[in-house]
C-alpha cells in the first residue's frame, strides 16, 4: 500500500537519504561530475531546513508499506507568469527510487496532488522536468501540457541535458 504523510525538520534525514539515492538512480548521468555538486548545494540539512521553513512550501515522503520510496514538494501559491499564485499549485519535486518507477507509486502520487490542488482550489498544477528524462512523457500521459521551454546553466551539467520543459495542468 503507498502512503504519502506530510514532512516535518524530524524527517531531513529520511528526505536526504530518499532524494540523494532517487537523484543519482535517475539524474547522475547528466552531470559531468555525476550530480555531486548540484546534491551538495540543493540536498543537504540546511538547504532542506531553509526550505521547509517557508510556510508555502510542504514535503511529503511517500512509503510502500515500511520503506520510503519518494518525496514530494509542494508550493502551494507560486504563480506562473500570467497565472496567479490564487490559482496556481507548484510541484517543486517529485523524486522516487528506481525500484519503485513504473508501479504506480508516481501516479499515485499526482493523484494525491490533484486532490490536494482541488481541495485548495486550485485551477493548475505547474512543474518543471527535464526535456530527455521519462518523466516529462509520464506528465504528458496524466494530461500536462509544454508551455515553456528553458536550458539550465549549472556548471557540471552535460549540453545534451540543459533542456527544461515547464509543463502546466488545468483542473
Amino acid at each position: 500500500m503507498i502512503q504519502i504523510k506530510t514532512c516535518t525538520r524530524d524527517n531531513i534525514d529520511e528526505l536526504l537519504r530518499v532524494f540523494t539515492q532517487s537523484y543519482r538512480e535517475h539524474y547522475a548521468h547528466y552531470w559531468s561530475d555525476n550530480g555531486d555538486a548540484y546534491i551538495n548545494s540543493n540536498f543537504n540539512p540546511d538547504q532542506l531546513g531553509q526550505e521547509m521553513s517557508n510556510p508555502n512550501s510542504t514535503f511529503f515522503l511517500i512509503s510502500q508499506g515500511s520503506r520510503s520510496v519518494g518525496i514530494l514538494k509542494i508550493n502551494m501559491d507560486q504563480s506562473l507568469d500570467k497565472y496567479t499564485a490564487g490559482e496556481t499549485l507548484e510541484l517543486e519535486r517529485i523524486y522516487l527510487l528506481k525500484d519503485a518507477s513504473g508501479k504506480g507509486v508516481g501516479k499515485t502520487a499526482i493523484h494525491f496532488v490533484k486532490d490536494l490542488a482541488i481541495q485548495k482550489r486550485k485551477k493548475y498544477i505547474w512543474l518543471k522536468t527535464m526535456e530527455k528524462s521519462t518523466a516529462a512523457q509520464f506528465y504528458r500521459k496524466l494530461g500536462f501540457r509544454v508551455i515553456e521551454e528553458m536550458n539550465l546553466n549549472f556548471k557540471f551539467i552535460k549540453p545534451e541535458y540543459r533542456k527544461m520543459f515547464v509543463m502546466l495542468l488545468e483542473m
